[in-house]
C-alpha cells in the first residue's frame, strides 16, 4: 500500500501542485487468490514517467525516510505499477 499512497501523494504535490479543491478517484477491485487492484484516477495535467531518469533508490532511502522517493520506488516495487492518462494503477 505503500506505493498507492506515494502515488496519491505525488498526484496532489506534483499533478496539482498542492492546490486546494483538487479531486483523486480511487477504486479498489477485488479479484482472484487475494489480488487486487487499487485505481487512482485524477484531473491532474498529463506526465510521462517513463521520462524520468534512473534513481538511486538507497541514497533516496536515506534522504526520505517517510516519503518522497517518487514514482521510481512505485515503478520498482513487488506491486505492479502503471499509468496511463489520467490514471495510475498499482496491483498486487
Amino acid at each position: 500500500m505503500l506505493a498507492v499512497e506515494e502515488a496519491a501523494a505525488n498526484v496532489f504535490e506534483h499533478g496539482y501542485g498542492n492546490q486546494a479543491g483538487c479531486s483523486l478517484e480511487v477504486t479498489v477491485r477485488l479479484g482472484e487468490r487475494e489480488r487486487f487492484a487499487v485505481i487512482l484516477r485524477d484531473r491532474a495535467p498529463v506526465f510521462d514517467v517513463t521520462s524520468l531518469p534512473p534513481v538511486d533508490l538507497d541514497r533516496l532511502a536515506c534522504e526520505f525516510a517517510t516519503r518522497g522517493a517518487g514514482w521510481p520506488s512505485c515503478a520498482r516495487s513487488p506491486i505492479r505499477c502503471s499509468t496511463a492518462r489520467g490514471a495510475a494503477a498499482a496491483t498486487s
